[in-house]
C-alpha cells in the first residue's frame, strides 16, 4: 500500500541529484589537434550542455570542429597569447546557455571561418557577452555569420564584414577603456534592443557589389542619459533606426554615401554629414537638434529643430553649409543660432560655402553669425513665419569685443505663404551716436540678401515688429503701441536684389521697400491696395556719417570729419570709440580707417593728419 510513494521519493532524489552541479571542464589540447569534439582535449570530458568549460591555461586554440558545440557557459583567457583563440568552423555553431566571457581583464577572441548562405557560422549566447572579440577568420567578404546574444554584450568587439545577422536582448556598452567594437559591412542586419554606449561603430562599404544590399541597424538608444564617446562612421548603404535618443559627446559622426540615419533626440558630439547621406532627428516640440558642431556637405539633414532651446546656455554651436547640402525642420520646427539677446551662446556661427545650399524652415532664428565662406557660396533660406534676416551681433576676438552683423552675401530668401506675415529686413543700424546707417561700403557692416516671392507665393505681406517687441514676434496686429520709437531708421524691407516672379503677389503692408542691386517684378507689387514701387538706393560711401553726401566737410560741430578725428586712435571699449568710424571693424580706429576715408573723399584737409599706432595695448 505503501510502495507507490516510496518509488515516488526514490525517482525524486535520483533526478534531484543529476542536476545539483554541473561540470567544469578545462581545455588541455592533450590530443593535440585543436579539435573540440576530442575527448583528450579536455580533462574532465568534452562540454555538454550542463557543463561549464574554461580555456585559461593552456597555449592553443579550439576549433569547433562539430555541427553543434554545447556548454552551460564559457570562459576563456586571452591575454597576450595569439594563439590562445577559438575558430569556429564554416556553417558550425558554439551554444552558450549561460554567460561567454574573457578573463578579468582582457578580451578572449573568437574567429568565424566563412560560412554560405545557407550554412550560417553561428554563436549563440543565452545570457551576456562579456570581454569577447569576435571577427572574421578570413579576408574573401564571405562571411554569413550569426551572432545572438538573449542579454547584454558587455566590454567586447563584434567585427564582421558582409551578411552578418546580430542580435542583442540587452546593451552592448563599452566600460572599460578601448576595445569596443561594433563592424559590420553590407548586406548586414543588426538589431540591438537596449542601450548602446562607449562602442565604436563602423557600418557600410565604400562600394556595394553585385547581389550586395544595405546593412539595417535598429537600436533603442545611444549614449541614453550617459553619452557616448565613441565615434560613428556610416558608409555605402546604410539604414540605422534609434528608436530612443541619440546622445555623444567627445565623438565624431561620420555619415556618408547614401547613408540614412533616423533617431530621437541627437545632441552632442561632431558630426560631419556628407555625400547622399540623409539624417532625420525626430526630437518632439520641445527639444532641439544640439551638436557640438554639424558639417552638411552636400547631404541632407533633417530636423524638428536645429540649434539651442532659448533658455539654455550652450556652448558656442558651429554649422556648415556647403557644397549643395540641406538643412530642413519640419513644419513647425526651427533653426536657431545661439547669440545675444536670447540667453545664449554670442559666437555660434552658420557658414555656407560653395554653390547650392539651401535651409528650410518654418522658422529660422538667427541670433549668431551668418557668414560666407567664400567667393561663389550661396544659401537658398525658404522660410514660412515671421523671420530675422539680420541683427546685431556681438562677438569677442583677440579680447576685444566686436559688433558686427551677419554676412548675406550670396544669400537669397524665398519666402512662402503661410499664416503669418513675413518679417524680413537688413540691420537696422541706429543707436550708435545716434546715427542710422542704410548702406555703406564698410566690409564689416555686410551686404543684405536677395530675396524672392516665388510663384508658390499668392499673396505675402511684410510685417517688421523689430522695434516693438522681441524680434520674430508674432501677428501683424502686433505692432508698436503708441506709434513706433523715434530716431531709428523706418521700418522696411532692405535687400540688395529683390525679385516677384510670375504669379507672385507682394504686399508691402504699408511699408518701404529699398534695394541697391536690381529689381525683377514679374508678378504684382502692392501696399495698402495700391501699387508700389520700391525705391532704388546707392550705397553711401563710408565717411559720410552724416548722409548728406558729403565727407569732404570742415572740422566743424556736427561734421563727418569732426566725428572721425574725435573717434580716431581709440579702442573699443574707450569712450569715444564710435562703431561707425571703424570701417574694418576691428575693434580699433586707427591708421587704416583714415586711409579709407582718405581714398573716398579725397584727402580731406580738416581730416587729421597724425599717426596712429595700437589703440588697444
Amino acid at each position: 500500500m505503501h510502495k507507490p510513494a516510496i518509488l515516488a521519493l526514490a525517482v525524486a532524489i535520483c533526478t534531484d541529484a543529476t542536476t545539483v552541479k554541473a561540470a567544469v571542464t578545462s581545455w588541455t589540447d592533450n590530443a593535440g589537434n585543436a579539435n573540440w569534439n576530442a575527448l583528450e582535449n579536455w580533462n574532465n570530458g568534452v562540454p555538454g550542455s550542463s557543463d561549464d568549460a574554461k580555456h585559461t591555461s593552456s597555449l592553443s586554440d579550439i576549433q569547433m570542429n562539430v555541427t553543434t558545440g554545447e556548454c552551460l557557459s564559457f570562459e576563456g583567457d586571452g591575454g597576450s597569447p595569439t594563439d590562445r583563440f577559438m575558430r569556429v568552423d564554416a556553417g558550425n555553431t558554439l551554444d552558450v546557455g549561460g554567460v561567454l566571457k574573457g578573463s578579468n581583464s582582457t578580451q578572449f577572441k573568437l574567429l568565424l571561418q566563412d560560412g554560405s548562405s545557407g550554412d550560417l557560422t553561428t554563436v549563440s549566447v543565452d545570457d551576456d557577452l562579456l570581454r569577447i572579440a569576435i571577427a572574421a577568420a578570413r579576408s574573401n567578404n564571405a562571411d554569413f555569420a550569426k551572432i545572438d546574444v538573449t542579454d547584454d554584450v558587455i566590454d567586447s568587439s563584434i567585427v564582421v564584414r558582409k551578411d552578418a545577422d546580430i542580435d542583442v536582448g540587452g546593451d552592448m556598452t563599452g566600460t572599460a577603456a578601448g576595445g569596443h567594437k561594433l563592424t559590420v559591412d553590407v548586406s548586414g542586419d543588426v538589431d540591438i534592443v537596449g542601450d548602446l554606449t562607449d562602442v565604436a561603430v563602423t557600418l557600410g562599404a565604400s562600394s556595394i557589389g553585385i547581389g550586395d544590399s544595405a546593412t539595417t541597424v535598429d537600436i533603442g538608444s545611444v549614449g541614453a542619459s550617459n553619452a557616448t564617446d565613441e565615434d560613428w562612421t556610416l558608409k555605402g548603404a546604410v539604414d540605422v533606426t534609434a528608436a530612443g535618443v541619440f546622445k555623444v559627446n567627445g565623438s565624431t559622426m561620420t555619415l556618408s554615401g547614401n547613408s540614412t540615419l533616423t533617431s530621437g533626440i541627437t545632441d552632442g558630439g561632431s558630426w560631419i554629414v556628407e555625400d547622399l547621406a540623409e539624417l532625420t532627428v525626430t526630437t518632439g516640440n520641445n527639444a532641439y537638434f544640439t551638436p557640438d558642431s554639424l558639417v552638411i556637405d552636400g547631404a541632407t539633414v533633417e530636423a524638428d529643430h536645429f540649434g539651442f532651446d532659448a533658455s539654455t546656455v550652450l556652448p558656442v554651436w558651429q554649422m556648415t553649409i556647403k557644397n549643395g547640402g540641406a538643412a530642413k525642420t519640419t513644419i513647425e520646427g526651427a533653426i536657431r543660432l545661439a547669440g545675444t539677446g536670447q540667453g545664449l551662446s554670442e559666437n555660434s556661427v552658420l557658414t555656407y560655402v560653395g554653390t547650392g545650399n539651401s535651409m528650410t524652415s518654418r522658422n529660422i532664428e538667427l541670433g549668431g553669425e551668418l557668414v560666407s565662406g567664400g567667393t561663389g557660396a550661396t544659401l537658398d533660406i525658404v522660410y514660412d513665419d515671421p523671420f530675422l534676416v539680420s541683427t546685431e551681433t556681438v562677438r569677442v576676438e583677440n579680447g576685444m569685443t566686436i559688433i558686427t552683423q551677419f554676412d548675406t552675401e550670396g544669400v537669397t530668401l524665398k519666402p512662402i505663404v503661410g499664416d503669418d506675415p513675413t518679417e524680413v529686413f537688413g540691420p537696422d543700424y541706429d543707436g550708435h551716436n545716434g546715427s542710422s546707417v542704410l548702406f555703406t561700403d564698410s566690409p564689416c557692416v555686410r551686404r543684405w540678401a536677395e530675396v524672392t516671392y516665388d510663384d508658390s507665393s499668392a499673396v505675402d505681406r511684410i510685417l517688421d515688429d523689430y522695434y516693438c517687441s522681441t524680434p520674430i514676434s508674432g501677428s501683424a496686429t502686433d505692432l508698436c503701441p503708441g506709434g513706433p520709437p523715434t530716431g531709428g531708421v523706418p521700418e522696411a524691407l532692405y535687400v540688395i536684389d529683390l525679385t516677384v516672379d510670375s504669379g507672385a503677389t507682394l504686399d508691402t503692408n504699408g511699408y518701404n521697400v529699398y534695394y541697391t542691386g536690381t529689381l525683377t517684378n514679374n508678378g504684382t507689387i502692392e501696399s495698402v491696395g495700391s501699387s508700389y514701387t520700391p525705391v532704388k538706393l546707392t550705397p553711401r560711401l563710408y565717411g559720410d556719417f552724416n548722409s548728406d553726401g558729403d565727407g569732404d566737410e570742415p572740422d566743424q560741430a556736427g561734421s563727418d570729419t569732426r566725428r572721425f578725428n574725435d573717434a580716431f586712435c581709440t579702442c573699443i571699449g574707450d569712450t569715444d570709440y564710435d562703431i561707425l568710424v571703424d570701417w574694418n571693424c576691428d575693434g580699433r580706429i586707427d591708421d587704416d580707417d583714415r586711409d579709407q576715408y582718405n581714398t573716398n573723399w579725397g584727402d580731406p584737409t580738416a581730416l587729421t593728419t597724425a599717426t596712429c599706432g595700437d589703440p588697444c595695448p
